[in-house]
Formats: C-alpha cells, sequence, structure tokens
C-alpha cells in the first residue's frame, strides 16, 4: 500500500523514527514492535533497498513514499 508523494512535516526530535538503511533492515529484521510506516523515496532501487521492501511487506507495514527533502530534514547527512 502506497500514498502519495508529498511534504510530510517531521520533526528530528522524534524517537520512534529510525532512520538509515542498515537501523530499519535490522529492526525489521527483529521484528521492531509498533512499526507504523515505511518512508521511502520513489524512484530507481537497489536490491538492498528491495529486500527492505520486502521485509516490509511481510509484516504488512504500510509504504508512505515522501520527498528526499523531507527525509534530509528528519536525518541530514544519513
Amino acid at each position: 500500500m502506497k500514498e502519495a508523494v508529498g511534504s510530510v512535516p517531521m520533526d528530528k526530535s522524534r524517537p520512534d523514527i529510525v532512520p538509515g538503511y542498515h537501523a530499519v533492515r535490522e529492526a525489521l529484521l527483529k521484528g521492531v514492535p509498533n512499526a507504523k510506516s515505511l518512508w521511502i523515496v520513489p524512484g530507481k532501487r537497489s536490491g538492498r533497498m528491495e529486500e527492505v521492501l520486502s521485509l516490509a511487506g511481510q509484516r504488512g507495514i504500510p509504504l508512505v513514499e515522501v520527498r528526499a527533502s523531507d527525509l534530509d530534514r528528519l536525518a541530514p547527512g544519513v
């Protein structure tokens, strides 16, 4: 399930957000409880990103497509 691309307000002080490929992958592999969504930037996807998308899909975690600038604002340099 995907939501439309759009601007999402983000706040760095939110401890419930896990930024970065490796951290997200580990959280999915360990079955982190209460995962509500996986935010991604639409476009070309690598093999490792496909793995993360597959793990999220297996756990019923919806995908939310957001702008790269929104993710950059949330986690600069990640």
